[in-house]
């Protein structure tokens, strides 16, 4: 079985990502990468292991880190979904591309996270 460690789920997701800002590659990934592991942990009621991560809890982890920075990323304008350039502005409007993926790999981490048998009731929340 291979695990991973917080730095090489990081790398990995550098690797597949292009053009993450310099203010969330390095501490803060590594934290929303932790707060994901945590995230599973509380969910399945098992240990996901850390620093080394198992290999069942890894697509989890790695699909929800994903959306969690895809969000980070939108937050500091990394979408070009809007452009300014002196007094002019253009906005296209409606969710951006980074919002839409982060719901997308949202919605793939849950699933697995439910096949590894996490149960979801109404009051929890994110």
């Amino acid at each position: 079985m291979v695990t991973l460690n917080h730095g090489s789920i990081a790398t990995s997701l550098l690797s597949r990502i292009d053009n993450v800002p310099i203010a969330i590659s390095g501490t803060v990934l590594l934290e929303i990468i932790d707060q994901r592991r945590f995230f599973v942990e509380n969910a399945t009621g098992l240990s996901v292991g850390s620093p080394g991560i198992q290999e069942r809890f890894q697509p989890v982890i790695f699909d929800l880190a994903t959306a969690d920075l895809l969000r980070n990323m939108n937050l500091t304008g990394a979408d070009a979904n809007s452009i300014s350039l002196g007094p002019l502005s253009i906005s296209k409007g409606g969710e951006t591309n980074l919002i839409r993926s982060a719901k997308d790999f949202e919605e793939q981490g849950m699933e697995k996270l439910r096949r590894l048998g996490a149960r979801f009731d109404h009051a929890q929340t994110l």
